[in-house]
């Protein structure tokens, strides 16, 4: 049994109070007597009020203060513990998210998790099969039902939470596949609680929540990018968002460090510091300009001292192109804005020529300027205000004035855009079944069809966007300059990128295709080395849960590096955790609670009852017939 609410607890200094009573000797009733003999006697005894040293024992005083202690008892609000699992089959998910390694009273969350996970296991019966799944990035089976509890717990105690996001939704899809939909099995999901906005809902009622450690107020870094300067050898451009998720106001130091050193990264000198000054639930953005002779590992960290130490760093490594050059034929009759753009990208080379022959393998790039390719070329191309030779493939002349209204904000040719004022005219649209499908991805659209698409496939990479840039006011906007650059890196993946560079932990690291410096191995930041996955355009990496420095080994002896951070606004927002709903969106604690305070009411009632009797029982006896009359 425990109490909801101590703050009534003094009151049980009244039984005090009440024992120190019956310690003086008070008014007795009155009594008849035959005669008056020592009635001056009878009469001080009576009406004395005196203190005795000796305790007499009487039964109301006992029905009294056992009255008393059930009424303190009952303002203590009491219930009744029960483990909350009472079924032959239960599974069993243990998160394993980041948000799992804060630290509560000295542990972190998910040793509590798995204390937890081996006490439930003891006390359920011989006979309960259970199941165990564990949240390491996407839901993974790690025990099907049995009755082994043995093999269960060394499973458990083996577990150790990932610099990832909680993914619950495809956990409990699994649970509910293992189970069936059967009611009957018991899901228990053990867990911070610390969910996506939306949380999680079920339908049924056979799901338990068995919540550790407590919310926490935290200040993190929950989004990162950075990407080269156009036309400025060396110098990088970096994004950074802080958030504080607490009650208060609050700040911090930002340090930025850097250092060639990969073994050590506390040698890192310092680049710069800001402070940060943050109100309550407030996210802010910070943007930085800094130079590199370099390859360099830049670290920003946040220089606070909280109990969750995973968001307050992100680590980049900046520089290590692949590549010199990157050769471009230009197929235009002139393309001012084009041709001034391409000349500031330190690696492009750009040759232009009015008429389509060539020899394709000669170029890197190809782009098509209103000028109609004679074929389908392979490699990679680019298709400006033309239509593209694909297969099945027509488009629409469109002339009025447009608004653009869809674009694929996760590409990464809209990296540090905003085109939300963009304008078109005399374009074309894309008439293809396929757009959106397979190999072809709509990247932009306006309210006639979509007027930016791309097609990848092993043997080609193409873009086809329906307007010259004379014929928008695209080369006006600001973001213009960056989305060039960005098109150049999208094509030419072997050049430095900061896609080849920074991921974040969770997601597959892609390394570039067409490489010709084959990856043997990958070292994670704890030294592990990680399988490499060969696919038909590049290799994969989909093991990258921990956050740090990733040592890429290629088969010629030569080495690169890449880096993976947590940046999750998910993991970092502590302080508000999303409810498990339940049937009717009851959160459990992992024991279920019974409230006792009113079975602790209807006992003192029957003692009130008690003690009227008792007081009232030589009456009720006849006990007034004994008495004489003077």
């Amino acid at each position: 049994m425990i109490f909801s609410d101590l703050s009534y607890s003094y009151l049980y200094l009244t039984a005090g109070l009440l024992i120190l009573i019956y310690f003086f000797k008070g008014i007795k009733r009155e009594n008849r007597v035959s005669s008056l003999l020592f009635w001056q006697d009878l009469y001080k005894e009576k009406n004395s009020f005196s203190f005795r040293l000796k305790f007499s024992p009487d039964r109301m005083f006992f029905i009294q203060l056992l009255i008393l202690l059930l009424l303190v008892t009952s303002l203590l609000e009491p219930v009744l513990l029960r483990r909350g699992v009472l079924a032959d089959r239960v599974v069993l998910i243990i998160d394993q998210s980041a948000s799992m390694k804060v630290l509560d009273s000295g542990r972190d969350r998910f040793s509590l998790a798995r204390d937890r996970a081996v006490d439930l296991i003891k006390d359920l019966g011989d006979t309960t099969e259970i199941a165990l799944i564990g949240t390491a990035g996407s839901a993974e089976l790690l025990c099907d039902f049995t009755t082994d509890h043995e093999k269960l717990v060394s499973i458990i105690k083996g577990l150790e939470p990932l610099d990832i996001t909680i993914d619950p939704v495809s956990a409990l899809n699994m649970a509910r596949n293992l189970s069936a939909d059967d009611k009957r099995v018991k899901i228990v999901f053990i867990s911070d609680g610390v969910f996506p906005e939306k949380g999680v809902q079920t339908d049924s009622g056979n799901l338990e929540l068995i919540k550790v450690g407590n919310d926490t107020a935290n200040i993190g870094i929950i989004d990162f990018d950075f990407r080269k300067k156009l036309g400025r050898t060396g110098e990088y451009e970096f994004s950074i968002k802080i958030g504080n998720f607490s009650e208060e106001k609050t700040a911090a130091a930002l340090i930025i460090t850097g250092t060639d050193n990969f073994s050590n990264i506390n040698k890192g000198g310092i680049l710069h510091s800001d402070n940060i000054f943050l109100e309550a639930h407030e996210v802010v953005s910070k943007t930085y300009t800094l130079s590199f002779d370099g390859l360099t590992l830049v670290e920003f960290r946040l220089d606070i001292d909280d109990p969750y130490q995973l968001d307050n760093s992100v680590i980049a490594v900046i520089g290590g192109e692949l590549r010199d050059k990157f050769d471009i034929l230009l197929v235009s009759r002139g393309n001012y804005f084009l041709e001034n753009i391409l000349g500031l990208i330190p690696a492009a080379r750009v040759f232009l020529q009015e008429e389509p022959y060539f020899k394709e393998t000669d170029y890197d790039l190809i782009i098509f300027d209103k000028i109609r390719p004679l074929k389908d070329y392979p490699g990679k191309t680019l298709y400006l205000g033309v239509a593209p030779p694909w297969d099945n493939a027509e488009v629409e002349a469109i002339e009025q004035i447009d608004e653009i209204t869809l674009l694929d904000k996760k590409s990464p040719l809209f990296r540090f855009t905003d085109f939300r004022a963009l304008k078109i005219a005399d374009y074309l649209i894309l008439r293809d079944d396929n757009a959106g499908k397979g190999a072809r991805e709509v990247l932009l659209s306006t309210a006639a069809g979509p007027v930016m698409v791309a097609e990848k496939r092993p043997d080609k990479q193409s873009l086809f966007i329906g307007f010259r840039l004379e014929d928008s006011n695209m080369p006006l906007q600001v973001s213009f300059p960056i989305f060039i650059l960005n098109l150049i890196n999208w094509f030419n993946t072997e050049q430095y990128s900061p896609e080849l560079k920074h991921i974040k932990t969770g997601d597959s690291y892609r390394f570039p295709s067409c490489i010709l410096k084959r990856p043997l191995k990958v070292i994670d930041p704890a030294g592990n080395e990680l399988p490499v996955i060969e696919g038909q355009e590049a290799y994969f990496l989909t093991d990258s849960v921990r956050k740090g420095i990733y040592r890429i080994i290629r088969e010629d002896g030569t080495e690169d590096y890449f880096t993976a951070n947590l940046l999750s606004i998910e993991e970092s927002k502590l302080l508000e955790s999303s409810d498990l709903a339940s049937g009717s969106n009851e959160t459990y604690t992992g024991l279920k609670k019974y409230p006792f305070w009113q079975q602790l009411l209807i006992l003192v009632l029957f003692l009130l009852l008690l003690e009227w009797y008792f007081y009232y029982k030589p009456a009720l006896s006849g006990g007034e017939r004994h008495e004489s009359s003077i």
